[in-house]
């Protein structure tokens, strides 16, 4: 299995989601948190969701989700 730094992870992530229609002052912080949750531990919550959110428009619900994973990781609550 390959290995990442988390910031080429991320670069990677954002990439996936800008290329699926994703802004690209969205993306970054989807990838922010999805390695997050990788790396706290959480990796049902992290990158391995890329496809079920690629190229998917960010609803409220969805959106909702990415924030509390957020907080459960650490990451203070962040608003668009």
């Amino acid at each position: 299995m390959p290995n990442f730094t988390r910031e080429r992870l991320q670069k990677i992530t954002a990439d996936i989601f800008e290329a699926g229609g994703v802004p690209s002052d969205e993306a970054p912080i989807i990838a922010e948190l999805l390695v997050a949750s990788n790396l706290a531990g959480h990796d049902s919550h992290g990158v391995i969701r890329i496809p079920q959110y690629k190229g998917i428009p960010i609803d409220d619900e969805t959106w909702r989700q990415i924030q509390e994973t957020a907080v459960e990781v650490g990451i203070p609550k962040l608003e668009l």
